[in-house]
């Protein structure tokens, strides 16, 4: 069995860690200061295509496989654990939901906004 990366999964964290580095990195330390949601780092990961990163291409996504979403969010984590926590419950909590369960209506009104950045996807907790 062969463990290591795909080229496209190499591609994905070398341009994240770019990214991560780049510009996640000089601002992690203010948006946690300052308990602020990182608008920057999402508008940036939406013009990437990685807000639909493990969305199937027929719902607007990236199309990519689970493990180059997880690769991205292990860069992300390095530097900005809130826009990596914002973009894993895009995601996982969201946008899967959707993909999983949801009708074929809802998917298409859904999923392409949100795989595209149009929408966030969030979810409510109580305690």
């Amino acid at each position: 069995m062969d463990y290591d990366l795909s080229p496209a999964q190499k591609m994905i964290r070398g341009i994240v860690r770019e990214l991560t580095e780049n510009e996640f990195k000089p601002r992690a330390e203010a948006v946690d200061k300052e308990h602020r949601f990182p608008v920057e780092n999402i508008k940036l990961l939406k013009e990437l295509g990685l807000l639909g990163i493990s969305i199937p291409k027929q719902y607007g996504g990236s199309g990519g496989d689970y493990l180059s979403y997880i690769i991205a969010l292990e860069e992300i984590g390095r530097y900005c654990a809130t826009t990596c926590v914002a973009l894993s419950a895009h995601l996982s909590l969201g946008c899967f939901p959707i993909l999983k369960y949801g009708t074929e209506e809802q998917r298409k009104k859904f999923l392409a906004p949100m795989a595209s950045g149009e929408m966030l996807g969030a979810f409510g907790l109580t305690e």
